[in-house]
């Protein structure tokens, strides 16, 4: 595999390690617990049963995406509440677009009350949700939705090939190859796989020579992150998750370089991208850095961090031992995933 020069200097020392491996059950228990649990509380303050949906405070209005299904698959985790976390994936499906005639069939209303799709990202965010439902929980799924959700799926996959993005938009790029993974583990379609690894390659060349060209920033580093772990988690093919974890260990080796371990933040141009994506301490790269590192969270718990939960990539120890210089990093996580010193 041609290497992502790009990214930085940092990343290309460090790679030369062993090859990465999973994580063993029992080091991210806590932090993913904690992670858990915060979700579960705010969506429990925010669910309105009018709806089946979860009001997101901070816009005013109903998000379908990632809010109300991340809340539903931590209530199928936990097992709590199964009633209504079905009752939110029905909602969910209800956004939809169904209509064949359309050119945005396949993929989802962003918001609730809007009648067409606005913005097509949608569909690259729902499809790995909707993927972990079926895979991990579709014998809580009640019968309608299993019903229901394998159609859904079908319908992501013409939506997200529907999608013309090229590797510069890089979340959205990824997000695709992670989708195209999930719903070919979730459809038993190895060729949707393929389809994903294929989208990986593209990315790893185009990286390769012209760098990350969407921010490297406190929101799309985690996205770009998290899209990788869908993928090392539930690919299938060895050979496809060898050659993600190496670009998850550039990624997190650039990401632990330009964090500043006493401020708690990101630093340099990984503090910020445009107005509003500016690291304060709450970033969802600071998620990353937690269950890594066990740094602080400044964050109060929302529903939209719990994707950071469900997948369990270790970081190899030279990546995070070289990331704690001069001990700025000695955090821990006790057993109930409170970071200490």
């Amino acid at each position: 595999m041609k290497q992502i020069a790009a990214i930085s200097g940092f990343a290309l020392v460090m790679l030369s390690i062993v090859p990465s491996v999973r994580a063993g059950g029992d080091e991210f228990d806590a932090p993913n617990r904690f992670l858990r649990d915060g979700v579960i509380r705010y969506g429990n303050e925010h669910f309105d049963p009018k709806t089946n949906l979860v009001w997101r405070v901070d816009k005013g209005r109903l998000d379908v995406c990632q809010h109300s299904l991340e809340y539903a698959a931590a209530l199928f985790d936990a097992s709590r509440q199964l009633e209504r976390a079905n009752a939110i994936v029905a909602a969910v499906l209800d956004h939809q677009d169904v209509d064949l005639k359309s050119q945005t069939f396949g993929n989802f209303l962003w918001w609730h009350g809007e009648t067409r799709v606005r913005d097509r990202n949608a569909v690259a965010f729902m499809s790995p949700w909707l993927s972990y439902l079926a895979i991990e929980h579709g014998e809580r799924l009640s019968r309608t939705n299993r019903r229901r959700l394998r159609e859904a799926l079908g319908r992501c996959i013409h939506g997200v090939r529907a999608h013309r993005s090229g590797p510069d938009y890089t979340n959205i790029w990824l997000l695709k190859a992670a989708s195209m993974v999930m719903l070919g583990r979730a459809l038993g379609k190895p060729e949707l796989e393929s389809d994903g690894a294929e989208r990986i390659d593209r990315w790893i060349q185009y990286t390769a020579d012209n760098g990350i060209s969407e921010y490297n920033s406190p929101c799309y580093n985690a996205v770009d992150v998290y899209a990788l772990e869908w993928i090392y988690h539930y690919a299938s093919s060895e050979t496809l998750r060898k050659k993600v974890a190496q670009c998850l260990d550039y990624l997190y080796a650039d990401v632990f370089q330009n964090w500043h371990w006493q401020a708690a933040i990101g630093a340099g141009t990984h503090s910020r991208a445009y107005d509003r994506d500016r690291d304060t301490g709450r970033s969802l790269v600071s998620c990353l850095v937690f269950k890594q590192c066990g740094q602080p969270l400044r964050e109060r718990m929302r529903s939209f961090i719990y994707v950071f939960a469900v997948n369990d990539y270790r970081v190899p120890d030279r990546i995070r031992a070289a990331a704690r210089k001069d001990g700025m990093c000695p955090f821990r996580t006790d057993s109930e995933g409170t970071p200490s010193r």
